[in-house]
């Protein structure tokens, strides 16, 4: 049977075509925060510091504040050029923030300020940036605390089959005689139980067996993704009914008439365009990766001088952790596409780093050396990069999966830190030192919760852990992170 609309009828229902349409209200920012997509949320960490000794200032900080920062050699991986050490960079910069002059104080014997640290710096600077609590009074001593990630993955994914993901690229010590390889390694995962003793979470550093632990036996569903396409399909079909309806009863109309129609022609072409824009879901989405196969083999650590210092031997202190790094970020990508987990730590080295900074980047030293004047003049920059480089990767795969009517960024939040800064040593007493908790840098990604990328902030003397809180409030928790309280504000939209 056929049938038309009359004139009253379509001039008093045109007007609220786009509000009856099924679920329309998936266009724009405001909407897409509220699909109710789950949040999800990543903590990284890079043992190594952002500055170089007797250098004039840190090596990651750009010299413009706000949007259009410029990239100093170390954030080149969130640009779109080519990389000094080979490979391109992620073209990421419009989505990432970066935050400098953050700072952890310290203080000596008993006086450790909230969220602080004893003057001793290595192992001594992780825990109270994912903590917030201080450590002390000497080194790595102190009550330890749960870190961001499981505080985050007990609020918002204890019901997944993963309640959070614990990984580390950087395979081993990397020093002979104590090459060790064990989960435990500068623990970066920690969770209080119920009985009030720490669990130091082990950290995979076995892409095989964080792909067997995450898909043995995953079989993807689609039916949600047949699901969506359906509901596109029937938006655009609606949109065209109404077109086609509108065209036959055009003619018939008075010149008023005719330009509010035209107005509303206008508006429905604009929403055409939006839904022709939007690819269907599943591009992307969840599905069953390839298997990264047997790891690379296990390298040998680096022998130690008399003085008991380290002495760099090329091909020592390499196990192929770009590919292992890069593997662990792709499975970090489908576990949340599959919504197999909402959180993940990922250590990307362990504390004074002895990775191979030769075989990473050309250093020609050990990364750790690379803050002392070790390698040639940018080895350090190129060492800090190499660590970026993981964040910018993981950062373009979150952004390039459709995630409901957005992508995975919009509703995660994900944060890098360092082990140290660039500025005064309390330990070593002296200035413009790698050994440093000042001027240190928090590269901070993701739209979730009214999150903005593409800013350099200044935050003075503001903590480390107020960054991460901020980020454990974007995704839904109070902006407090153990001691340390309050967010960074220019961090929001």
């Amino acid at each position: 049977m056929s049938y038309g609309l009359t004139r009253r009828a379509l001039l008093r229902g045109l007007g609220g075509v786009a509000c009856a349409l099924p679920a329309l209200e998936l266009f724009g920012d405001e909407a897409q925060a509220q699909d109710d997509r789950p949040p999800r949320f990543v903590l990284l960490y890079g043992g190594m510091s952002t500055g170089r000794d007797n250098q004039p200032r840190s090596l990651i900080r750009p010299e413009n504040l706000g949007a259009g920062y410029d990239l100093p050699r170390a954030l080149l991986p969130l640009g779109g050029g080519a990389l000094p050490w080979g490979g391109m960079g992620d073209d990421v910069q419009d989505d990432v923030s970066i935050v400098t002059g953050l700072k952890v104080p310290w203080g000596e014997g008993n006086d450790i300020p909230p969220g602080g640290r004893s003057v001793h710096f290595h192992y001594n600077t992780a825990e109270p940036q994912t903590t917030g609590v201080r450590r002390g009074p000497d080194r790595s001593n102190g009550e330890a605390a749960t870190t961001a990630d499981n505080i985050v993955a007990d609020a918002i994914g204890a019901d997944r089959p993963h309640r959070n993901l614990s990984y580390r690229v950087q395979a081993a010590r990397y020093i002979a005689g104590g090459n060790a390889t064990g989960g435990g390694l500068d623990a970066l995962s920690l969770r209080r139980r119920e009985n009030g003793s720490l669990q130091s979470i082990d950290a995979v550093s076995s892409p095989r067996l964080a792909y067997e632990s995450l898909f043995s036996g995953f079989v993807p569903d689609t039916g949600a993704r047949d699901e969506a396409i359906a509901r596109l399909a029937q938006r655009r079909h609606v949109l065209s009914a109404v077109r086609a309806r509108t065209n036959r009863v055009m003619p018939r109309l008075g010149a008023a008439d005719r330009i509010r129609l035209e107005r509303h022609f206008e508006e429905l072409s604009e929403l055409e365009r939006r839904l022709a824009s939007i690819p269907e879901p599943g591009g992307g989405a969840c599905m069953l990766p390839t298997s990264p196969g047997e790891d690379p083999p296990l390298a040998d650590g680096h022998n130690l001088n008399e003085d008991g210092n380290l002495r760099f031997t090329a091909g020592r202190g390499w196990s192929e952790e770009t590919v292992r790094g890069n593997a662990m970020i792709d499975m970090v990508r489908m576990a949340f596409a599959c919504d197999l987990t909402r959180s993940a730590a990922i250590r990307i080295s362990l504390d004074q780093t002895f990775l191979n900074g030769e075989s990473a980047v050309g250093a020609g030293s050990d990364m750790h050396q690379t803050t002392h004047g070790g390698g040639h003049a940018d080895a350090c920059s190129d060492s800090i990069g190499w660590h970026v480089s993981f964040f910018s990767r993981l950062v373009r795969q979150l952004r390039d999966t459709p995630d409901g009517s957005g992508s995975l960024l919009d509703h995660t939040a994900v944060v890098l830190l360092f082990e140290g800064g660039f500025g005064y040593d309390p330990e070593g007493v002296k200035n413009n030192a790698a050994h440093s908790t000042e001027d240190m840098p928090a590269l901070v990604a993701g739209r979730v919760g009214g999150l903005r990328g593409g800013v350099h902030i200044s935050a003075i003397d503001s903590h480390p852990a107020q960054v991460v809180a901020s980020c454990m409030q974007a995704v839904g928790l109070e902006d407090r992170l153990g001691e340390v309280s309050g967010r960074i504000p220019e961090l929001f939209v």
